[in-house]
């Protein structure tokens, strides 16, 4: 067929649809170059109408094109094709979608108005060598649209096609085919899936182009959702989101990228290069993840709630964020990196490499994090075979990262200007000496141990050496590496602020804090002075008092985990709501040894101690006492040896609070003055306390003043009945000398106090 008869004068037809309506299948119908538009009345100029033809150009998709002209589609395949429907080497383009029922149902369904190139319907035609431009659709699919299809797409060209809402290029609805060796260029979306949305199915994508799209909403590239996909030998550069996902956004799959490029990418929110969210299964092998950036958090990639697997020699480089993770963001998210790198990212806070939200956990094995900028990991990670963690880059992945050069001790302020440089710095098992000063920070944390095995010691102890959060933020961050046991020695850790472990936080980690001073730290939740959380921290002979915290725990809040205290002093810390002391809750199983809680303050329960659900936290040797409300409330193991008292006070040093021995009967109080007898004055000096003599009748206190009437008389030094001037005359006459019997108050000498009591006991003696 042709279009004028100039290529061909014995055409038989001189429209496509025609030709088809008068096809059989099988029929070859071979198009001439030109110009095809839709018949008059029509809505679209090609309807395949079921049929097993095979529809091609004989001059290529340059010279044989399919004009919409702004008002029909151009393809519509709805009858049940099959890959005996072929069409190749066409342009499509100016399609319109428009809005007609197709099935029948009396109503506009949205797919009856998307895909203003072509739609697919229920039909698998294969699809070769064309190119969709220049169309658009006020619903999905600018380009192409397809709904319970499986077509065959192969060697396309979707260039400058929109849609209203999704899929600018194309929207693969419940897509079970193969799109191979496509360019997907130059397309827009009004809310997601600028280049491309798979949405449903099982795909394949393979040996394609997805570049300058872009999604005023999230996905700027590829949207996947749904959807398991394998998707191999793809580049996807330069594609824009306004929101998340600049290159790739992936909603609830199982994708899997293989020998992919994702570069140059960018986002006005998350994931810069791609982003992963509600329960997605995403692998990277071999693939490069290069100069991509995020306006928020996950320069390179964003993950949430969701597993990645980035493996196999894959590279995650050169990205950038205006907040958090230049290169890998993991919200509620689980990543494991092998056999891969992740080196020169940049972002404005920490973990430029990678950063672990709370409920993160980055694996990472035979890998290198390096040369990222400000600081490498933040959150919880673990170090498998071959990990490492390093600002410098050495080697290969997970060859030669990150040991020790030198003597291994980095000295502060000699070596480095903070403690920061030096953990930055720092390699497997470094030591770092940090002498006397107060030591501030800047961002979230003063200090972020960053998952390192090393020690940090304050050569000086913790009355000169002190990290001071400055009441801005947090002082200690140990998050991850729980396979690895740093340990911090000898600081004053005072001043933080944060919603949660203002002093210390600890997230899946084990570090050792021993001889520290956690106090006068305060957090706006949980754990004023320290939180452990899923982490087994050691706290050894250490102190935490003065801190605060606005819910739970405002000593030390546990959550999940086996932290030890031991040898320890919690005190005077404060709780508006359980656990002034310590807070256990959800598995925590805290060992407490040979230690003491006292005079803390709970708002409601536990101000000792608060043991809360499915927690038991193990006392060994305890002492309890003046903890406001109750020493202990909630579960606990009693193991051995703990003490509970009411008060703390312990006047004789026998080591029991008076409290207790009154209660016990070792003390008295006779007097209920609330003081032990026992401590009181004993003013004849014979061995028994005032009040007992009063109380026993052993003397008289006729005054009720509380002072035996006898020793009232010792004034009366010339013994004549009398307390007198003769009197006054004979304690004037020693003055200043040492005399028994002028020593009134027994302190060794005669003195001004003894002179104010004689004129005290002026008068008759009764």
């Amino acid at each position: 067929m042709d279009d004028d008869g100039a290529d061909h004068d014995g055409a038989d037809f001189v429209s496509i649809q025609a030709a088809i309506d008068a096809a059989d299948d099988g029929d070859v119908i071979v198009v001439h170059p030109g110009l095809y538009v839709a018949d008059p009345g029509a809505s679209e100029v090609v309807d395949t109408l079921g049929k097993k033809v095979n529809i091609q150009s004989s001059g290529g998709h340059e010279n044989t094109i399919i004009d919409g002209q702004g008002s029909a589609r151009g393809l519509v395949c709805t009858s049940g094709e099959t890959s005996e429907t072929i069409i190749g080497g066409f342009t499509v383009r100016n399609g319109r979608s428009q809005t007609l029922d197709f099935n029948g149902n009396g109503e506009s369904d949205h797919w009856e108005n998307s895909g203003g190139g072509a739609l697919i319907y229920g039909s698998s035609p294969a699809i070769n060598g064309c190119v969709f431009m220049d169309c658009s659709s006020e619903c999905h699919g600018g380009g192409l649209y397809s709904l319970r299809s499986s077509p065959s797409i192969q060697s396309c060209v979707f260039e400058g096609n929109s849609s209203q809402h999704s899929g600018g290029g194309l929207f693969l609805d419940l897509f079970n085919g193969s799109v191979d060796d496509c360019v997907i260029s130059g397309n827009t979306a009004g809310l997601s899936g600028g280049g491309v949305v798979f949405n449903g199915g099982d795909s394949v994508f393979n040996g394609s182009q997805v570049s300058g799209n872009t999604a005023q909403g999230s996905c700027g590239g590829l949207f996947s959702r749904y959807s398991t996909m394998m998707i191999g030998d793809c580049e996807f550069e330069q594609n824009h989101s306004d929101e998340i996902g600049g290159g790739i956004g992936i909603f609830s799959g199982d994708v899997e990228f293989v020998n992919c490029l994702i570069r140059e990418n960018t986002s006005g929110g998350d994931g810069g290069g791609l982003a992963s969210w509600f329960h997605s299964n995403v692998v990277l092998d071999a693939c490069e993840v290069l100069s991509n950036h995020a306006a928020d958090d996950g320069g390179g990639l964003a993950m949430k709630k969701s597993r990645l697997f980035f493996q196999n020699g894959s590279e995650l480089r050169f990205n950038s964020c205006g907040e958090h993770a230049g290169g890998l963001m993991l919200m509620e998210s689980w990543a494991k990196v092998s056999d891969s790198i992740v080196m020169e990212n940049t972002s404005v806070d920490e973990g430029a490499g990678v950063h672990c939200d709370f409920d993160s956990h980055l694996l990472l094995t035979n890998s290198s994090v390096c040369e990222n900028a400000p600081t490498q990991i933040h959150g919880a990670w673990t170090e498998g075979e071959g990990g490492c963690v390093s600002p410098a880059c050495s080697g290969a992945a997970g060859q030669d990262c990150g040991d020790s050069i030198g003597d291994g001790v980095l000295k502060v302020p000699g070596e480095y200007a903070s403690i920061q440089d030096a953990i930055d710095a720092a390699g497997r098992e470094d030591t770092i000496e940090v002498s006397a000063g107060t030591w501030t920070g800047t961002g979230d944390s003063v200090i972020d141990l960053s998952g390192k095995n090393i020690a940090i010691v304050a050569i000086d102890g913790p009355e000169d050496t002190i990290l001071d959060g400055e009441g801005e933020r947090r002082v200690v961050l140990s998050s991850g590496g729980s396979s690895l046991h740093p340990s911090v020695v000898g600081f004053t850790i005072t001043g933080g602020y944060a919603e949660m472990g203002a002093g210390i936080l600890c997230y899946q980690s084990n570090p050792t804090f021993e001889d520290c001073w956690i106090v006068d730290n305060h957090a706006s939740a949980d754990g004023g002075g320290v939180l452990a959380r899923h982490a087994s921290p050691t706290f050894s002979s250490c102190r935490m008092a003065e801190n605060s915290a606005g819910w739970d725990g405002g000593g030390l809040a546990c959550y999940d985990g086996m932290p030890l205290v031991i040898d320890s002093d919690i005190y005077s810390n404060i709780a508006l709501d359980d656990g002034g002391g310590v807070y256990c809750f959800g598995n925590a199983h805290p060992n407490i040894e040979y230690s003491r809680i006292y005079d803390n303050i709970a708002g409601v329960d536990g101000g000792g101690l608060f043991g809360g659900y499915l927690s038991e936290p193990r006392l060994y040797s305890v002492l309890f006492c003046g903890n406001e409300d109750l020493n202990i409330a909630g579960g606990f193991a009693d193991v051995y040896g703990n003490l509970y008292y009411t008060d703390c006070g312990d006047c004789n040093g026998n080591g029991v609070p008076d409290s207790q021995d009154l209660l016990d009967g070792i003390l008295t109080d006779m007097d209920a003055d609330g003081l032990p007898d026992q401590c009181e004055s004993d003013c004849d000096q014979d061995g028994v306390p005032d009040p007992i003599e009063i109380a026993e009748g052993m003397d008289s206190d006729i005054d009720e003043d509380g002072v035996p009437d006898s020793c009232q008389c010792r004034a009366d030094l010339n013994e004549n009945g009398s307390v007198d001037i003769d009197d006054l005359v004979q304690l004037l006459g020693v003055f200043g000398y040492a005399n028994t019997s002028s020593d009134l108050n027994d302190d060794g000498q005669v003195d001004l106090m003894d002179l104010l009591i004689l004129l005290d006991r002026w008068g008759q003696c009764e």
